[in-house]
């Protein structure tokens, strides 16, 4: 609860938190191709043929995802193992009105519950815990333990039968003794080689880069040392600090993924150095807190498991400073007024160096040292890299609507180092699209006028419109000589007046189409190969927004999810494992004849069923034997 989203420039509290476009038949604008506003593999006109030539797939959007993190108002089925989701309204795990204490691995140590909110496929899970202490299930059924002893500990297992109930909550009660605690999906339900769910993983590939901010809780500003951040072997990753990193590294190395990660508001140096090192060398550190040298370990650390070098780090400090509403904003804020120590040696020398020119009003002040942390944040990492320093990309994040509000900040940065372009690589803002004004919500279809003209409108006439706003940003971003990316974006219909026209709007096939102008406004002013992350993976719709491209880990698509497949994978990629071949025909002909369906189910030209021009599609692209 409590999480802030901006669109447009307003703030909401949220609970939950050149490019060629494939046009479809039946759901496409076709007012859009004819102006040629919406470009199509050729260029030219739509092929509706149905032509069995193979063909080149079209360029392709490069987009990324902002990934959902452990919260009850969020239900994704990240980890395989239950345990690591749990999550009670307090803390990891609860007891009575506040999280109940916890051990040097998270497992509890008074009387406590815990919830799991993820949506789990049905199916037997294997429950094992060690200790003599009990754990329970009010909500499916377990069945007999079974008691061994090894090595003088008492080991118990049993299996639980869930039931995949649609945003259901999955309770545990346990009695300590109690440690490593276990509660397993079936191997059918687990991606092959990893913790991870099979349906997460299926879901996310089809995406360039993976964003965590909300994943590593960023915007708690607890986290300090190294020795707070999310360790592997705790349990839970409802925890202040997050995923831990090496959940990241596992996912990046397993889909070969670029990420895009933040450090905490209030990290010291060494945790960056620390942070870096792991990304680098594998090497998890420990809890010590002792000073990080940034130079190679003289051997891997045993088990290191480190990024692979393919895969490029946006790195990115905090979230959003520039923002008046956001805990880590006031902490920076502090620091900068000298009401609270910087944990930066770094920032610390900075602030105590008259040499630097720093402003006198406390806001530019701010907002000075916050440069000064982004770029310790950078430099630390990129010395950490060393030759591999192009692996790692800086991101200055700036408000999108606003650009000139970034303007004190880099002219100290200037003033005191040099051009910007020395340090940072991208000037990342978030396009949300909505209506200029809450009137235009009463109903759903004025909601779809308003979002045709002016907000994404072509060649608006106003500047209430997003390629306003990214024109401006742009020209921003030319005078430090940086390219402009996305670190988030989508529709930002919220608030509690008219919420029944917002939500319906969601679903509206409409939607799909404002989500095809939308990216296509970004190709034409900034363009297809420059990253957008789009906010956010999953949610359900209430007053505080309806951020999800989908709302349910049972939905095999929406508008939003379906626009999106259509701009970044391949027609008749059902699997979104990059390519068109048999396993997309197995899709495409498992669902013949069914309507309902979506992009995953095979429904390539959204009319809303699976039909020979679906199957058309894929014998157009694939690179196997022709779909019969």
């Amino acid at each position: 609860m409590g999480k802030i989203r901006k669109v447009h420039g307003f703030i909401f509290a949220l609970a939950f938190v050149s490019f060629t476009v494939f046009i479809g038949q039946g759901c496409t604008d076709q007012n859009l191709v004819n102006s040629g506003l919406l470009k199509t593999a050729s260029g030219g006109s739509v092929d509706n043929s149905g032509s069995l030539e193979h063909a080149v797939p079209p360029p392709l959007y490069n987009l990324g995802l902002n990934l959902s993190g452990i919260a009850y108002w969020n239900n994704v089925a990240v980890f395989s193992d239950m345990a690591m989701a749990a999550n009670g309204n307090n803390g990891r795990w609860d007891g009575g009105n506040s999280e109940a204490p916890l051990d040097s691995g998270g497992n509890p140590t008074a009387p406590s519950w815990t919830g799991i909110t993820a949506d789990y496929a049905s199916g037997n899970y294997a429950v094992s815990w060690d200790g003599t202490g009990t754990l329970t299930s009010n909500t499916d059924t377990m069945g007999p333990v079974t008691v061994t002893q090894n090595n003088g500990v008492q080991h118990n297992s049993a299996t639980l039968v869930h039931v995949q109930k649609r945003n259901a909550w999955i309770t545990f009660n346990t009695t300590p003794p109690i440690t490593n605690i276990h509660i397993v999906a079936p191997a059918s339900e687990t991606y092959p080689g990893s913790y991870f769910m099979k349906d997460y993983i299926t879901r996310i590939r089809g995406f360039s880069t993976l964003r965590f901010m909300d994943a590593l809780n960023i915007d708690n500003p607890s986290v300090k040392n190294w020795s707070e951040r999310t360790w592997p072997n705790e349990g839970s990753r409802a925890a202040q600090g997050g995923f831990a990193y090496e959940d990241i590294i596992a996912l990046a190395n397993l889909l070969g993924k670029d990420i895009w990660i933040n450090v905490p508001g209030y990290a010291t140096d060494d945790y960056v150095c620390r942070m870096a090192r792991l990304f680098k060398y594998g090497e998890p550190g420990d809890k010590s807190n002792a000073p990080c040298n940034p130079t190679a370990p003289s051997s891997a650390p045993a088990g290191a498991i480190a990024l692979n070098p393919n895969s490029r780090i946006y790195l990115e400090y905090s979230n959003e400073v520039w923002g008046g509403i956001w805990v880590n904003r006031q902490l920076i804020q502090d620091m900068a007024d000298g009401k609270t120590v910087t944990p930066s040696v770094i920032a610390q020398q900075a602030l105590a160096n008259s040499s630097l020119p720093w402003p006198s009003d406390p806001t530019q002040k701010m907002l000075g040292l916050t440069k000064i942390l982004e770029k310790r944040s950078s430099d630390i990492f990129k010395n950490v890299f060393g030759s591999r320093k192009a692996q790692v990309k800086f991101i200055f994040n700036v408000q999108c609507v606003w650009p000139d509000g970034a303007t004190p900040g880099f002219n100290f940065i200037t003033a005191a180092y040099g051009p910007v372009s020395n340090f940072a690589d991208y000037f990342a803002v978030a396009p949300y699209f909505d209506v200029t004004d809450d009137s235009f919500t009463a109903s759903v279809n004025s909601i779809f006028a308003n979002f045709t003209n002016p907000v994404l409108d072509f060649n608006p006439s106003t500047g209430s419109s997003i390629a306003s706003y990214l024109k401006a940003d742009l020209n921003m971003a030319n005078l430090h000589n940086l390219p402009v990316i996305a670190y988030e974006g989508g529709q930002g219909l919220a608030g509690a007046s008219n919420l029944a026209s917002k939500t319906a709007a969601q679903t509206d096939p409409r939607m799909y189409t404002m989500y095809q102008r939308y990216y296509s406004i970004w190709d034409q002013v900034i363009g297809k190969d420059h990253l957008f992350n789009h906010y956010g993976y999953i949610g359900g719709s209430s007053q505080w927004g309806s951020w999800g491209l989908i709302e349910n880990g049972e939905d095999m698509g929406s508008q939003k999810w379906d626009a999106l497949m259509s701009l970044a994978r391949i027609p008749g990629d059902a699997n979104q494992d990059g390519v068109v071949n048999d396993s997309d025909c197995a899709i495409v002909k498992a669902n013949m004849g069914r309507t309902g369906m979506w992009w995953m189910q095979g429904d390539f030209n959204h009319d809303g069923r699976v039909d020979a021009a679906d199957m058309a599609i894929v014998n157009k692209y694939t690179s196997g034997s022709l779909c019969q």
